[in-house]
């Protein structure tokens, strides 16, 4: 009896499947299978048979893989290119009677609609039914509940790196408060000019994570008698309000806020950071997770929180406290609500960096405490910026009577006069970085689209520039980088074979390079189809170019080949750079990231994890896409 290894697409987004390897067998009418344990009609899915089997070391790959290969599910046109080498098999064939089917049971969510510009489209309410059945944060952040939400066909799985494939882009990109924590924390703690209450109250802080407690509320209580990151009652319980009409609320071990009078509102909080502690060995729930399901139930489910999601991306921090692990994460709610470790620290005895340093008196203890007293001011700074901003954000709301502070220790904004204005000319979920100088003029960018929507980790969009970059077109690509091969990149277009590039800088506010290029008009080279006689020759021609002038590709495949016409051009530079090492010239040999993918892609032989990349990798590479190399 033969067998497949296939891959599942559901056409009904209602129908979930676990992304397990099943067996799939006919039963009884011909419509009909079972699926592992499962009794499921599939009559509306569609089985991709492949050629040749898809031979993974285990599920996770697999889950990984197929999702790669699902990035036009609704194209049926661009699917019969992606799709070039497999058989289309429906379920009432011939061929499938008496057969069984290996299959990777795949299902992506319904894409969430762009965030509104205007506020009369609410995005969240694409998610309020299915939000309802959202549990108390603390029973949301139980294993058991965070295996069952945490997948990506979960639209309220958090993006928080847990599991690694749901790793989320970086957040900097919405709201510049990221990328400034980022940037202090990276300064050692014994640059930071500490005053004499910052040092005080770290010290106590310290005490307190160390010290053993018999509950959490004795921990929390503990908590209470100093002020954390300026705030007296930052640890105290709150108690927030949910859905109007219903008696819902979720309690928090502690946050911060500023309250702002809303239009026909009474005053509503935007929390800056929301705060959850457990005493050490207290194992019941993740900290982590359950300050962000406060902060999902919060987005959604809090009416007054209604025309903050419509005009921005609630930034928030959230402070994770486990004994004496201190986490602090940013959040934002985009397409998905995502979720990036800012610092993370062990309040106790650190290892005695400081011996020189007679104040410190080259001690563990010491030592603990400035790191500690380090966080402590970034996150306060954070907290500060946060508050600024939200003031901002609400300060265009008409005036109204003013009402006593909902919480004791909240802050009050009071609004100026006018009508709602939205403060700036972005969707919520857009890139806040806009403007961009060159030879003096200033440019201006306004977002349109991401250009990889099915992959929410690639942070590269499509936007319109004024005034034009030059005569032709206004449209431009914009990425959002850790790193890239400029010089590569400046070498290949110079030679037309790759976009014209505008811009690449590194920006503060967003802690990453920016690179802004031509948008360039073709299509990505698809799998199966063969590259003509001069596009060959271009290819060949780019990869010389570089390796004249010692520089590597690295990632020479065809997802980054662009082809128009009868030419090609060369996208995607992040891994360019030097093939050899030069300390004249400041540059170090080009390596493979840590997280390359070696089980899907066939790579050149030696290519591996944090590995130099050769210029013979970039020719086994070519060959594999010209047929005359």
């Amino acid at each position: 009896m033969p067998a497949y290894y296939a891959l599942c697409i559901s056409k009904s987004p209602s129908i979930e499947y676990d992304i397990e390897i099943h067996t799939l067998q006919k039963d009884g009418d011909i419509g009909e299978y079972k699926v592992g344990t499962m009794h499921r009609s599939l009559t509306q899915a569609e089985f991709y048979v492949l050629d040749e089997p898809a031979r993974k070391q285990s599920v996770e790959e697999l889950r990984k893989w197929s999702e790669e290969c699902i990035a036009n599910e609704d194209d049926l046109s661009a699917r019969a290119t992606v799709y070039r080498k497999w058989h289309v098999v429906k379920p009432e064939v011939e061929d499938l009677k008496g057969c069984s089917l290996k299959l990777a049971v795949v299902v992506s969510p319904p894409p969430l609609p762009s965030p509104p510009t205007t506020p009369s489209i609410d995005p969240a309410k694409v998610l309020e039914k299915i939000a309802r059945s959202y549990g108390k944060p603390s029973s949301e952040a139980e294993p058991k509940n965070m295996c069952d939400r945490q997948h990506p066909s979960n639209i309220l799985g958090a993006y928080n790196g847990r599991p690694l494939y749901l790793t989320p882009p970086p957040i900097a990109i919405f709201h510049p408060v990221f990328a400034q924590m980022t940037r202090e924390s990276r300064q050692p703690a014994r640059l930071h000019d500490f005053t004499a209450d910052e040092i005080d109250a770290a010290y106590k802080f310290l005490l307190a994570c160390t010290e053993n407690y018999l509950d959490e509320s004795e921990f929390q209580e503990a908590m209470q008698h100093f002020p954390f990151i300026g705030r007296t009652r930052f640890w105290h319980e709150l108690n927030i309000n949910l859905s109007s009409g219903q008696t819902r609320s979720m309690r928090l071990d502690g946050g911060s806020s500023v309250d702002v009078a809303l239009p026909g509102a009474k005053l509503a909080a935007a929390y800056t950071a929301l705060g959850e502690l457990k005493k050490l060995g207290e194992q019941e729930a993740d900290a982590s997770m359950q300050a962000m399901a406060a902060h999902m139930q919060l987005v959604l489910h809090n009416n007054q929180y209604e025309l903050i999601r419509q005009h921005s991306c609630c930034p928030v921090l959230l402070v994770a406290l486990s004994g004496d692990i201190l986490i602090i994460w940013g959040g934002v709610y985009g397409e998905r609500f995502l979720y990036e470790p800012l610092m993370t620290i062990r309040a106790g005895l650190q290892p005695s960096m400081y011996s020189d340093d007679p104040g410190f008196g080259g001690n563990h203890v010491g030592a603990g405490v400035l790191e500690v007293a380090k966080v402590l001011r970034v996150l306060r700074r954070g907290v500060d910026a946060l508050e600024t901003y939200y003031e901002g954000l609400l300060s265009s709301l008409p005036k109204i009577k003013e009402k006593k502070p909902s919480r004791p220790g909240s802050r009050v904004k009071s609004n100026a006069g006018g009508a709602w204005t939205q403060p700036v000319d972005l969707p919520p979920a857009s890139p806040h970085w806009s403007t961009f100088i060159i030879g003096g003029v200033s440019y201006k960018l306004q977002y349109a689209e991401t250009l990889v929507p099915e992959s929410i980790q690639k942070t590269v969009y499509r936007a319109t520039v004024s005034p034009r970059l030059n005569d032709r077109t206004d449209k431009v690509v914009v990425k959002f980088t850790h790193c890239y091969g400029e010089e590569g990149h400046r070498l290949l277009a110079g030679n037309g074979l790759a976009p014209e590039l505008y811009y690449c800088a590194y920006e503060p506010t967003v802690d990453m390079i920016v690179v802004v290029m031509a948008f360039m008009p073709g299509k990505v080279s698809g799998s199966g189809v063969s590259l003509s006689h001069k596009q060959q020759g271009d290819l060949k021609r780019a990869v010389a170019l570089l390796h004249g002038a010692d520089l590597v590709f690295g990632d020479l495949r065809r997802p980054n080949i662009i082809a128009h016409d009868d030419t090609v051009a060369l996208v995607d530079f992040e891994w360019c750079g030097a093939a050899m090492d030069n300390a004249e010239q400041g540059k170090r040999r080009a390596r493979y990231p840590v997280d390359i993918n070696l089980s899907d892609i066939e790579w050149a032989p030696g290519v591996r994890r944090y590995g130099y990349i050769e210029k013979a990798h970039d020719l086994f590479m070519l060959k594999s896409l010209c047929t005359d190399v």
